[in-house]
């Protein structure tokens, strides 16, 4: 249950896709909170424009800031936010769900673990005068008729705290385990890549595989190695090895960013609540919930024969060093 009408609205700090990190409590006046599971989806990106679009008759309203909220990085809000042209709204990165489940928000079933589709209206004392759960109620969600109350609904006496059951309690994550060393059988896995379909490590048996942990999509630090890897895709098929990148990114967002930079150098695997990651020694646990950078080289018996485990962000390694490994092996 999301949180209902009379409540006062979990304060947060949280990133945004203009660069700037902001506290809810520090932004003066009403606002409209838009919480949305995925970028680049379908849906998403078929309604939010059209949520966007009737801001100014928002602001005439009343409401002064506009505010979306997903469980995606920066980068993939800014890319996002660009590629919808909005105007009124900014993207705010909750990465690690807590603002998601402190509103009710949160869906935490499953391997995505993302927001539910859910619209909230503030007064100027942060307390919810309007919520609504469009994933449950979609076709009762009309923002047009809600703007013919908005005012009344902003200057009117706030509602009596309505009944909520309290954040939702995320599920329990998988350990974190140590990396796998050298000559030890990969760990196994199934996610989905970038065209929803399912794929598990083990369907490679047979091949080489070049698997390759990375940040975030449209990060020019994970870029640098991912397009190095893809400049050299030739070397890596005279070699019959299979590149995989996977990271916590949702399947629309790779695909956005393959799309965007002509990417076609790796099979781009989701990994959206860190299962992967984790089993594999290379979750960054924290407000960031992320993947560390590594590559590992994988032989066709499924074993462990080369890794390189970065220290940041910022550190990467030459596509060449990786083949220089293989050839090595």
């Amino acid at each position: 249950m999301i949180l209902p009408p009379g409540h006062v609205a979990p304060d947060f700090t949280l990133q945004n896709h203009l660069g700037e990190r902001v506290r809810l409590y520090d932004l003066k006046g009403p606002k409209a909170v838009l919480f949305f599971p995925t970028a680049f989806s379908f849906y998403c990106g078929n309604k939010i424009p059209g949520v966007d679009a009737l801001g100014d008759d928002m602001q005439r309203m009343g409401i002064k800031h506009f505010l979306g909220i997903s469980r995606e990085s920066v980068y993939a809000s800014r890319n996002f936010a660009e590629a919808l042209g909005l105007e009124h709204y900014v993207l705010y990165s909750d990465l690690d769900n807590r603002v998601a489940r402190s509103w009710g928000t949160f869906i935490p079933r499953g391997s995505q673990r993302v927001n539910k589709r859910a619209f909230f209206i503030l007064d100027a004392d942060n307390k919810v005068r309007f919520s609504h759960d469009i994933t449950i109620q979609p076709s009762e969600f009309d923002i047009t008729k809600l703007l013919l109350s908005l005012r009344e609904l902003l200057s009117g006496s706030a509602p009596e705290p309505g009944e909520w059951s309290g954040p939702v309690e995320d599920s329990q994550d998988d350990p974190l385990m140590e990396s796998p060393k050298l000559g030890e059988r990969a760990p196994d896995f199934e996610v989905m890549d970038s065209r929803m379909n399912p794929v598990a490590l083990s369907e490679y048996r047979g091949k080489k595989v070049v698997l390759v942990f990375y940040r975030y999509d449209f990060c020019p630090a994970c870029n640098e190695l991912l397009f190095d890897l893809a400049r050299h895709r030739e070397e890596f098929d005279k070699r019959e090895a299979v590149v995989l990148a996977i990271n916590r990114d949702n399947p629309y967002t790779h695909r956005a960013w393959a799309d965007e930079y002509g990417f076609i150098g790796a099979h781009l695997l989701s990994d959206m609540n860190g299962a992967v990651a984790r089993r594999w020694g290379l979750f960054v646990g924290g407000p960031e919930r992320a993947h560390r950078k590594g590559v590992f080289i994988i032989n066709e018996e499924g074993r462990i024969i080369w890794k390189k485990v970065f220290p940041s962000l910022e550190a990467t390694m030459p596509a060449v060093d990786v083949l220089a490994a293989m050839d090595r092996l």
